[in-house]
Parts: C-alpha cells; sequence; structure tokens
C-alpha cells in the first residue's frame, strides 16, 4: 500500500533530508489513537522505504530491521511536519542499507554556524534557518532543539536490481 499523497506529501527534498507533511486526516489515524493521532511505526518504515524509492528510482521491498529506536511519538497532530534525514543510502548489487532519524520540523530554530564535517562523515544542512547535523555511520549527532524521533537502520532488497557490469574473462 502506497503511503505517498494518501498519508503524507513531499514539502522539500535535498540530498540527506526529505521534509514532508503528514495528513491528520488519513484513516490510519482514526483506529491508531481515536483523539490522539500517533503515526504506527510500520508507517514510519514504509514512509522511508517509499522516500528512498523514490530517491533511487528503483522498486524496493523491506529485507531486514538492523536497528530502529523511537525515541518520541510521531504524531500528524502535533508535528505535522518531519524531516526525515537520510544521510546514508548504500546500494550493493540489489541491496540497499539505509540508516538515518526522523526529526521534529522546527520552524523557529535559528540558522546553525556551518562547520566542517570529520573525514569519513556525511554532512546535511537543513536550509533555510534549521538545525544543521552531522552523522556518520554509526551514529547520529546531537540535532539542537529539533527532537529526535526516530532513528533507524534498515536494508532493503531491489525489486529491479541494476544489472552488473559484464567482466572479460582472462584468456
Amino acid at each position: 500500500m502506497k503511503l505517498l499523497d494518501a498519508m503524507f506529501t513531499v514539502v522539500d527534498a535535498d540530498d540527506a533530508r526529505v521534509r514532508i507533511q503528514l495528513h491528520a486526516d488519513h484513516p490510519i489515524y482514526q483506529a491508531h489513537f481515536p483523539g490522539n493521532p500517533i503515526t504506527p511505526g510500520v508507517c514510519l518504515i514504509q514512509i522511508i522505504q517509499e522516500l528512498v524509492a523514490l530517491r533511487l528510482q528503483r522498486e524496493l521491498s523491506l529485507l531486514t530491521v538492523v536497528n530502529l529506536k523511537f525515541a518520541a511519538p510521531v504524531s500528524p497532530v502535533d508535528t505535522p511536519i518531519i524531516d526525515v534525514c537520510l544521510p546514508t543510502v548504500q546500494e550493493d548489487g540489489d541491496r540497499v542499507r539505509v540508516k538515518g532519524s526522523i526529526l521534529s520540523y522546527v520552524p523557529s530554530c535559528p540558522p546553525a554556524a556551518s562547520s566542517s564535517p570529520a573525514a569519513g562523515s556525511a554532512s546535511a544542512g537543513l536550509s533555510g534557518g534549521f538545525v544543521t547535523y552531522t552523522a556518520n555511520d554509526a551514529t547520529m549527532a546531537d540535532v539542537g532543539t529539533a527532537t529526535v524521533m526516530t532513528k533507524f537502520s534498515l536494508m532493503f532488497q531491489s525489486k529491479n536490481p541494476i544489472e552488473s557490469p559484464v567482466r572479460a574473462t582472462p584468456s
């Protein structure tokens, strides 16, 4: 079941972050939970899968949940706009490993000073006066006043993998 355009829409995106808006009127929120809607964990995984598939232009299916931590509830009422941060998307044949976090959107946060990331790390800035964070393969750094709602490390399998290059055999 595709959630894009039904449960959420993409507001903005760059290489390492996708800002989305959750739709509180989606039927899933009527049951989870009436009067206090919370985005189910399985829906968060599906949202991540759909965003990575859009980025890679490939259909994906979940293979393994390597690590998943729900640090705060994702409510379409309290935090209708969230940032899905994808600093690590590694392709290996038909496997795609994704590490990142879901952050609350904090429009009143002052611009962060830019800094150079350490070697071997990825840096992603949330433009327009939002927090800047630095991430490496193992952890997500502190993100200022934004709330880390979910941290994840997931493995997907491509349903339509890119063909491997043909290698010449020695004669």
